[in-house]
């Protein structure tokens, strides 16, 4: 199975269900079919996806871990900083100071964050330099409304779109 981080990545969905279905030994047709219906769907999303993210390619973000290289890749999205900089090691006062003034310069306006990553450094960050905190899931089940691999983007296009239009 591939690292979480890959398939953050919209369009991989559709590389995973190909590259399993080219390693079984034995097709079979409804498997084959709903592999391809998936990839169909998946294709047809990717268009308003890119369409809803749009508004964010020139909006800097912040998150709280260095969880979305292929989520921003796949949608030009600019993170231009990490709260936490080493995984599991809470971030320092001083470099918590310097986040702020990353934000400050550059504009961010979104901090993201994932739901088991804790609130109060991405809340202290977004309020002493005026964004908004969004949680995001980086995997199925995360959040309510993450059901399967294509309400995971729906669910958080829909909450960064939404974080931008505000």
């Amino acid at each position: 199975m591939a690292h979480r981080a890959v398939l953050l990545e919209a369009a991989q969905g559709g590389d995973l269900v190909e590259a399993r279905e080219g390693r079984l030994l034995v097709h079979d047709l409804l498997g084959r079919r709903l592999g391809h219906d998936f990839v169909a769907r998946l294709q047809a999303r990717l268009a308003d996806w890119e369409a809803k993210l749009a508004p964010l390619k020139a909006v800097p973000l912040v998150a709280y871990h260095n969880s979305w290289p292929y989520f921003a890749r796949r949608f030009r999205l600019d993170f231009a900083g990490f709260i936490e900089i080493k995984p599991g090691v809470p971030p320092s006062p001083s470099h918590l100071a310097g986040i702020i003034e990353t934000m400050r310069t550059r504009g961010v306006r979104i901090v993201v964050r994932e739901p088991h990553e804790p609130e109060r450094d991405a809340a202290f960050v977004a309020g002493k330099a005026g964004a908004k905190v969004v949680t995001l899931a980086a995997s199925v089940g995360a959040l309510p409304g993450t059901d399967d691999y294509l309400s995971l983007f729906d669910t958080n296009i829909g909450a960064l779109a939404a974080a931008v239009a505000r």
